[in-house]
């Protein structure tokens, strides 16, 4: 990509000469929006556009800037359908105008969008985030699970997004089930809810946080008449740092977390009363 002063006159000489061409000018736009000039980038990318429908990337930058500058997300959406139509096979435009149209609260149009991208070999990993975490909140918990029971991520060090959107699914679908008495699919989700898949990526923290989780899987314990191992779910989340305990390094302790703790503990001594 251009990005020396001296490619201006180099790229302003191929405009004159190829009117007709989209290349000079979107290359004219990156140069300029590389020196921070957005004004005059944009300018240039239309130009290409106009010259030739097919160029994506123009329609993607136009879109990008109606996004971000114009907060235009009515005509960002538009653009970017071009930039899908003029690049079918391009993933990163789906994932783009999904984000679009869950910001403009169509996010159904925005799964849609990507259920029907064309499937290749590898789907990127922010595509698939999006399409889970779009799923859970769209409360379509068995799709979101289906998903990421298929789908392989390779995470950033420290990242536990798969899995977090994995748990919130399951626990979603889960207390569904303990509300409609349905006890044992309750638990199956809670202890599932556990576990670590490995084509998630996300392994265990040195110390647990889950003692939502553990509270939950106590009480359906508990419903199904099985107080021992109702007993044991809860002494382990009972004994789960606190906000209150001193900090220690990457674990990372809400408020939802010390209300379970919390919960588990005053389980435990109506179980002991």
């Amino acid at each position: 990509l251009p990005a020396r002063p001296e490619a201006l006159p180099a790229l302003e000489h191929a405009a004159a000469a190829r009117p007709d061409s989209a290349d000079p000018r979107l290359l004219l736009g990156h140069l300029w929006a590389h020196f921070g000039r957005l004004d005059d980038a944009v300018g240039h990318w239309r130009a290409a556009a106009e010259r030739d429908p097919a160029a994506g990337i123009a329609w993607r930058l136009l879109a990008l800037y109606a996004w971000k500058q114009e907060k235009d997300l009515e005509d960002a959406a538009a653009l970017m359908g071009k930039a899908v139509a003029a690049r079918p096979d391009d993933q990163i435009l789906y994932r783009d105008k999904a984000q679009l149209l869950a910001a403009l609260d169509r996010r159904e149009e925005g799964i849609v969008l990507v259920e029907r991208m064309p499937r290749t070999r590898d789907v990127r990993y922010d595509v698939y985030l999006w399409l889970a975490q779009a799923y859970l909140d769209e409360a379509r918990y068995d799709d979101c699970i289906g998903l990421l029971e298929t789908a392989r991520f390779s995470n950033w060090e420290g990242s536990t997004t798969p899995r977090d959107i994995f748990v919130s699914a399951l626990m979603a679908r889960g207390r569904n089930a303990f509300d409609a008495g349905q006890m044992e699919s309750a638990l199956a989700d809670f202890e599932r809810a556990l576990t670590y898949p490995e084509n998630l990526e996300v392994g265990a923290f040195y110390e647990l946080t889950d003692a939502e989780t553990r509270y939950w899987v106590g009480k359906t314990l508990f419903a199904l008449d099985r107080p021992g191992e109702a007993r044991a779910a809860w002494e382990t989340g009972a004994s789960q740092r606190t906000g209150s305990d001193p900090k220690v390094p990457f674990i990372r302790i809400t408020p939802e977390h010390d209300e379970h703790v919390r919960k588990c503990r005053e389980a435990l001594s109506v179980l002991t009363d």
